[in-house]
């Protein structure tokens, strides 16, 4: 999305998941929910910033060797209209949700039995 005529683009990152626990109760982001909800200016304050780490993320991804990446700042998204940071908003929660899916590979446990060819378990 376009901000103050720059492209802002949003990426989940290490770097961008520790910052946004940081904002989480307990510093748990399996709490993340909890920043979407609750007295409003604490919570506004609280999405711009995960939107803001979630630019650095992005920027840093792409832009890792910049000497300083070109980041939106809190303060440029808090002088956003509504309509402008809901769509910062939903561009940075689509993009958290888009790389936090994990996949874990399970190997069989070593000494379980498989079926034989008849497909009885042995």
């Amino acid at each position: 999305m376009i901000i103050n005529g720059k492209e802002r683009n949003f990426f989940l990152t290490v770097g961008a998941s520790c910052a946004i626990a940081e904002l989480c109760p307990d510093g748990d982001i399996a709490k993340i929910g909890e920043l979407f909800r609750g007295r409003y200016s604490k919570n506004m304050t609280s999405v711009a910033k995960f939107i803001a780490a979630m630019n650095r993320g992005y920027e840093e991804r792409v832009h890792g060797d910049a000497e300083k990446p070109d980041v939106v700042t809190v303060r440029e998204l808090m002088a956003l209209t509504m309509e402008e940071f809901s769509q910062a908003e939903n561009e940075a929660i689509a993009a958290y949700m888009a790389n936090s899916k994990t996949t874990i590979e399970t190997a069989e446990p070593k000494g379980s039995k498989k079926n034989n060819e008849d497909g009885d378990a042995s």
